[in-house]
């Protein structure tokens, strides 16, 4: 007879001479976002909505403004994505394996702080985050958030695309200066576009690279379209999931560019849209894809994304 624990529900048993899981055939990654979605859909329907599909599509058909709570509350749901990735992966994917999101993985040694503590002021409505790696190249990179132009400033920002960022520096060793800024809602991106530009021009200038590129997601490749191409003197571009809307066009020409694909997403643009674009851009491109919504996927998807970029720019950065 076993001993049991007192005040516990969990039975001692025997012990043995394996592994608990040897034999049993663990799920793929495809097989994992599949659970992922699944528990979502029924259990944060709301959330999971929000991260499938652009509930603000609707005000741009109507040519007016999304409402500030649609966007409060998008905010706050993209915001707690990446702890309920882990927790769900947990639940659904076993308790056995590593479900750390590269936002916590990745992070512990990066050190975070205001652009305005250290360096005069960027344009107006401009800030800005240093992310200073703990063996720095002397490479940097300015990274762009996501969303659709009328949400990823606010709380997804700062509990999302920050600590995502984040963790790319920490594992290629590439200082990143994150930006937010002006966002244009469905309108025109022009005045964005500039305020960016300006503010990258002066990242640039102030910081004097041995290297210097940008790390987009989403429709951060938009807002960065004054500054792509090698004549604004970009070394690397590196674009997750990037958004391509219809007559969009930069020229990238020269620059080597890395493209980290989702093959299931629903939301951004599609993977054979974003391939045909950058093979047909005229410069060296390596794509990465992987078994992803634009969001979900398992943690450990996230942090492969991560470290195959992270390598690629760590070798970009060893070649200029």
């Amino acid at each position: 007879m076993s001993e049991q624990t007192p005040n516990s529900d969990i039975v001692n048993l025997p012990g043995a001479d394996r592994d608990v899981q040897a034999g049993v055939e663990p799920l793929t990654a495809k097989q994992q976002l599949e659970q992922l979605n699944n528990f979502f859909e029924d259990n944060y329907p709301e959330i999971f909505s929000s991260l499938v599909t652009d509930e603000g599509a609707r005000y741009k058909e109507q040519s007016c403004p999304v409402p500030a709570e649609l966007v409060d509350d998008t905010e706050r749901m993209w915001a707690r994505v990446p702890d309920l990735l882990a927790h769900s992966s947990l639940l659904v994917l076993g308790a056995g394996l590593d479900h750390r999101m590269p936002h916590v993985a990745y992070t512990s040694q990066v050190r975070a702080e205001p652009w305005s503590k250290q360096y005069r002021a960027l344009p107006d409505g401009v800030a800005g985050t240093v992310l200073t790696p703990p063996n720095p190249t002397g490479a940097v990179a300015v990274s762009l958030h996501g969303g659709p132009g009328w949400f990823g400033d606010g709380a997804s920002h700062d509990q999302f695309w920050l600590p995502l960022f984040a963790s790319i520096a920490e594992r290629s060793g590439v200082t990143i200066v994150d930006l937010t800024y002006p966002l244009p809602g469905y309108g025109a991106w022009d005045l964005t576009q500039q305020d960016v530009a300006e503010a990258i021009a002066q990242v640039k200038e102030e910081l004097e690279p041995k290297a210097f590129g940008l790390i987009v997601f989403g429709s951060g490749l938009v807002a960065a379209s004054q500054v792509v191409g090698t004549a604004c003197g970009l070394d690397f571009l590196a674009a997750l999931s990037p958004r391509i809307p219809e007559g969009f066009a930069v020229d990238i020409a020269g620059v080597p560019t890395a493209v980290s694909l989702a093959k299931f997403d629903s939301r951004g643009t599609g993977g054979g849209v974003v391939k045909k674009y950058f093979e047909d851009s005229g410069t060296e491109v390596q794509l990465f894809e992987y078994d992803s919504e634009h969001i979900i996927a398992a943690p450990a998807v996230w942090r492969q994304r991560v470290d195959e970029l992270a390598e690629w720019l760590h070798q970009v950065v060893a070649d200029c």
